[in-house]
């Protein structure tokens, strides 16, 4: 039977690690998209939908380097109203703070109230340490050099104590057979990763600081399933694959879902057509366990929990191959 599988949002994806997302550079003291729609999660009208099995899907834009649009729908058909829609949520990626549309009331629980500041919290102790900014500055410069020598040596000092999120450091080549020291500024942002020469005012960019600022920010995110790994999770449900009566049905997923959850659905390959009844089941991207989405029901079998622990199991290896490659190349400096 076919299988169609579609990845939107993966490990490395909810930060992104590359040095730009969408024309911004990731900024790790703000909240994730997944962390925004979390605070929707608790909207008392989100809430409302969910319990009345509208199954409530969130979809997000960018409004702006510190505004995000949530657009909440119902993806379970609602024979009572026409429209899927529950409302357009703006969430402010800076303070938490969310309001529905343009209303400048913002919403808030208790729960939300207590959420929003353990968020906060969260993505404050994700800037860089003085550690990791220091390695950018000495990779920074090393990926500018063009004479090296066998015996050369390198050091890197921070200069100054400035209020901000930028650090500064000056570096220091020596070149003991030609007997010459060569030195340079460097300024690191450390809520964004980003490296500026401050001889020539202009941001660093090369491979080598791409690749170490890449693995930094990876190990932010958190250990989540791919949309491709939660449907290799249900495929392994016996209550799910029952659902694919002929050749043409397929389990599919475009990343769509809810916070951490990712929507799966039965849809036709024949006709290019989503099956009726919206979408079938919810997979938590952080443990693997699936339910029904009207129910709430939970569908896990022995066999999804163990494709999920084997998955799970490799993005934790793969999350600490990262960290000694990192703690390689950074104590080689």
């Amino acid at each position: 039977m076919p299988i169609s599988f579609s990845g939107r949002r993966g490990v490395v994806g909810v930060l992104c690690v590359s040095l730009s997302c969408g024309g911004l550079r990731a900024q790790l003291d703000l909240l994730t998209t997944r962390e925004a729609e979390s605070l929707v999660e608790l909207v008392p009208a989100v809430l409302a939908a969910k319990d009345s099995g509208r199954c409530p899907e969130l979809s997000v834009s960018y409004v702006g380097p510190l505004k995000l649009r949530i657009q909440a729908r119902g993806a379970c058909p609602d024979p009572s109203t026409e429209s899927t829609l529950v409302s357009n949520y703006m969430v402010d990626r800076s303070t938490g703070v969310v309001n529905e549309g343009d209303n400048p009331q913002s919403i808030t629980t208790p729960e939300m109230e207590q959420l929003r500041k353990a968020l906060l919290a969260r993505a404050r102790e994700r800037v860089l340490s003085v550690g990791e900014a220091r390695c950018l500055a000495l990779t920074a410069y090393k990926s500018q050099l063009h004479l090296h020598e066998k015996d050369e040596s390198f050091s890197v000092l921070r200069i100054g104590r400035y209020p901000g999120p930028e650090l500064r450091f000056s570096t220091e080549q020596r070149l003991p057979t030609r007997r010459t020291m060569t030195g340079g500024l460097y300024t690191v942002d450390i809520t964004t990763a980003h490296v500026r020469d401050d001889y020539t005012g202009a941001d660093v960019f090369s491979s080598e600081l791409g690749s170490i600022a890449s693995m930094m920010l990876t190990l932010r995110a958190p250990a989540l399933l791919s949309t491709d790994d939660a449907i290799e999770v249900a495929l392994q449900v016996p209550a799910i694959m029952a659902r694919l009566t002929d050749a043409c049905l397929e389990v599919t997923s475009n990343g769509m879902g809810a916070g951490e959850e990712a929507f799966l659905g039965i849809a036709s390959s024949c006709s290019g057509n989503v099956v009726s009844g919206g979408p079938l089941a919810a997979v938590d991207l952080r443990t693997g366990a699936i339910t029904d989405l009207k129910t709430g029901k939970a569908l896990s079998s022995v066999g999804s929990d163990a494709t999920a622990r084997r998955l799970l199991e490799r993005i934790a290896q793969r999350s600490a191959g990262i960290r000694r490659e990192l703690g390689k190349e950074c104590n080689s400096n």
